[in-house]
């Protein structure tokens, strides 16, 4: 990510940024749009962040280039509609590489891809919505949900699944442990433990 103050980083080090994180969602969108819009049908899911919907200390080179990738996903979904071309970002907050020792142990090791993977095959399913919907994915819906499990297991319930299935409901719904639709005007601050 290259993380430095706006006044410290060198302007070849944030367009490096720009240059993965935003020309590498556009590099691979505009690789499939003419041939989505061909078949008139088609579903595209982009990774954008925390860092450019809230902003992120010493980040304003990753923030940039993810806000930059929500321009694109609503510009493109409007493009796009007429042949049923759907785009969706999600915002997943992930044990990866890049978290590694920014979050607690415990948290880190409830945060895997299968947390995440129900949503993001929604978004490329038939029923997908589009633009709307913007997801984040914690550990504190991890630890949450384990929480619940537990108390099933205790009273002898059967124990929920994360599905496909699951995400569509959570759609339909309009909220879930899952899913929720961003809002405008949502504080960082009061969205630190809140599943979007």
């Amino acid at each position: 990510l290259r993380d430095k103050s706006f006044g410290k980083g060198s302007l070849d080090d944030f367009k490096l940024v720009l240059d993965v994180h935003l020309m590498g969602s556009v590099n691979c969108t505009k690789a499939v749009w003419e041939i989505m819009r061909a078949q008139n049908y088609g579903r595209i899911v982009v990774t954008t962040s925390s860092s450019g919907l809230y902003g992120n200390f010493g980040q304003s080179n990753y923030g940039a280039a993810k806000m930059g990738v929500i321009g694109m996903m609503n510009t493109l979904a409007q493009e796009g509609a007429k042949n049923d071309v759907k785009i969706n970002a999600l915002a997943p907050t992930a044990g990866t590489r890049m978290t590694e020792g920014l979050i607690p142990e415990k948290a880190f090791d409830l945060m895997t891809p299968e947390t995440v993977t129900p949503a993001v095959l929604y978004l490329v399913s038939k029923d997908a919505p589009t633009r709307t919907r913007l997801l984040r994915l914690t550990a504190f819906t991890s630890m949450m949900r384990i929480k619940r499990q537990r108390r099933l297991q205790q009273i002898g319930m059967p124990l929920p699944t994360v599905s496909l299935s699951n995400c569509r409901l959570a759609s339909s719904k309009r909220s879930s442990f899952l899913a929720r639709p961003l809002r405008r005007r949502e504080s960082h601050s009061n969205n630190r433990n809140t599943a979007l």
